[in-house]
């Protein structure tokens, strides 16, 4: 029993931490831990909340969902934007993160890796219409930034809506090219009273990935067809392996990512404004 109580008081402690305690074999530890009704999890990436972030996140919440029971269509008008970073090299990480519990305790872990050759992409989508990828030479500055929105990224919204350019709302996260003086000002001018960021008409909560579209699905979605057989040789492959995964991605597949980010805004509310996406 003393290896069940090395589980309980250590919950992220995986099977060979605790052989290592309990000064017994991997296979022993398991093999009591199965008997006395243990099962093994894996620990899931987040992004850390703090209290304060709660309070925004569910402010947040509580005016998209207002909008969105006023105006059925209204989820379908945001320009759901963000960018990522894609490594050449970049490989699933093989090393999972497990613990041992009578119950999933839902556990996180954060993890940075970084490799020597990337591309910075930008990628968004509105209603049916996916918007990018636009590459961004090294890293994202307010200058690079505000030359993409102006020359790519606002004609190209304009082009695939025309006249329904006018109703759109535009959203971003909280990097800090995004909220820049002169970007939030070409922004306001652009999407008056329809802007959703860190300064905007609805404010967007720090470090919430489980409420953005991009992050919740864009990104892994494109990532596991880029890193899926036969990965590219170089960053002129990669780029194309980036545009052949947005070009795969169906209206139908964006009209469930917006029921998707809808229900999430009821769990977070339901959560007081917390972790949520062990509910999902």
């Amino acid at each position: 029993m003393f290896i069940c109580a090395t589980a309980d008081q250590n919950p992220t402690f995986s099977s060979n931490q605790i052989a290592e305690v309990t000064d017994s074999s991997p296979s022993t530890v398991k093999r009591v831990l199965k008997k006395n009704g243990y099962r093994s999890y894996k620990a899931r990436k987040t992004q850390e909340i703090f209290h304060e972030d709660q309070f925004r996140r569910m402010a947040f919440c509580e005016s998209v969902m207002e909008k969105a029971n006023l105006d059925e269509n209204f989820i379908r008008r945001i320009v759901f934007t963000d960018e990522s970073s894609f490594h050449l090299l970049s490989r699933h990480n093989p090393t999972q993160v497990r613990y041992w519990s009578r119950e999933n305790l839902h556990r996180y872990f954060e993890v940075r890796t970084q490799y020597p050759q990337k591309l910075n992409v930008w990628g968004g989508f509105v209603g049916e219409h996916m918007i990018g990828p636009f590459f961004i030479k090294g890293n994202l500055t307010v200058a690079k930034y505000l030359d993409l929105l102006q020359q790519q990224i606002v004609p190209r919204i304009r082009e695939l809506l025309g006249e329904r350019f006018h109703n759109v709302w535009f959203q971003q996260d909280g990097c800090p090219a995004h909220n820049a003086r002169i970007v939030q000002e070409y922004l306001n001018n652009t999407f008056p009273n329809r802007l959703i960021s860190g300064y905007g008409t609805i404010l967007w909560p720090a470090r919430s990935p489980d409420l953005s579209p991009n992050d919740f699905f864009l990104w892994g979605y494109v990532k596991s067809k880029v890193y899926g057989h036969n990965r590219a040789n170089n960053l002129d492959e990669l780029q194309v392996k980036i545009r052949e995964a947005f070009q795969t991605i169906s209206p139908n597949m964006l009209a469930n990512v917006r029921r998707g980010f809808y229900d999430r805004l009821g769990f977070c509310l339901a959560q007081e404004g917390g972790l949520f996406e062990h509910l999902l």
